[in-house]
């Protein structure tokens, strides 16, 4: 039977965007989390494990509780493009399982992006140059 501290632990199921600006940072928060207790799940495609294979093997190092889990996605079969995993908000949203989001462009860009969106939702005006960064 499972100890009260094992039914309470956080876990954390990591899916990274498939690329180095994603990847690397998400290890380095994986560890992060680890460092503090919290159990981490890492989901990477087999060519990414291989081609990150110093950064996981560094993270193993640490010793920490941390699993790397090779997975193949099947986007181009699913007409998705490759890396693509759009079924994270649908599994969330049935499980009840909070899903957050790691932006790695700047502050200002998300901001600007975020205004955009809703401004063009409401009122489907043409984008608009913004004059001080011409």
């Amino acid at each position: 039977m499972a100890s009260q501290s094992q039914i309470h632990q956080l876990h954390f199921l990591l899916v990274p965007l498939m690329s180095q600006s994603h990847l690397i940072p998400f290890t380095e928060m994986a560890k992060l989390l680890a460092h503090h207790g919290v159990k981490v799940t890492m989901i990477f495609t087999p060519l990414n494990a291989a081609r990150f294979n110093t950064v996981l093997e560094e993270a193993k190092a640490a010793n920490l509780n941390i699993e790397f889990v090779s997975l193949r996605f099947p986007g181009p079969e699913a007409g998705l493009p490759e890396g693509c995993v759009p079924w994270t908000t649908e599994i969330g949203l049935k499980f009840k399982i909070p899903r957050l989001v790691f932006y790695t462009t700047s502050c200002f860009c998300q901001i600007g992006l975020n205004s955009l969106r809703a401004r063009y939702l409401k009122e489907r005006e043409k984008v608009r140059m913004i004059p001080t960064l011409l």
